[in-house]
């Protein structure tokens, strides 16, 4: 049997947080979506989470802070979302330990299989 993964979906922009939480659902994911970095920590705090997708530049916390609480606070693989594809900040996340790093606009096509990756599951058929 396939245990359901737990998504955390972090992104301060509505659109991108809705239409990527709708793809990651129709996929058969479990998920939480958060607007900043408080509404992270309480999800992080009150639920399971498997992976977490953040978007760089949230309220309340930084990119890099939101990354490193996460992922140490937690043990959670994080794929990094940006709307720049900037080669210092790509090194700045992969040093700390993030999962992968990508950039705006969200394709989904390419981030399932990146998702089922990072979750250990390569039966993912896409």
């Amino acid at each position: 049997m396939v245990r359901k993964s737990y998504i955390l979906i972090a992104d301060s922009d509505p659109s991108d947080l809705t239409s990527l939480g709708r793809e990651l659902s129709s996929a058969g994911y479990t998920i939480y979506t958060a607007r900043n970095g408080m509404e992270v920590m309480n999800i992080c705090r009150m639920f399971k989470v498997d992976l977490a997708i953040i978007d760089i530049t949230m309220p309340d916390l930084s990119g890099i802070e939101f990354a490193k609480y996460v992922q140490y606070g937690f043990g959670v693989p994080i794929i990094v979302l940006s709307a720049e594809d900037d080669p210092k900040s790509v090194t700045q996340y992969m040093n700390i330990g993030v999962y992968a790093y990508t950039a705006k606009p969200i394709d989904t096509r390419t981030m399932l299989p990146m998702i089922a990756t990072a979750l250990g599951d390569d039966s993912s058929g896409s």
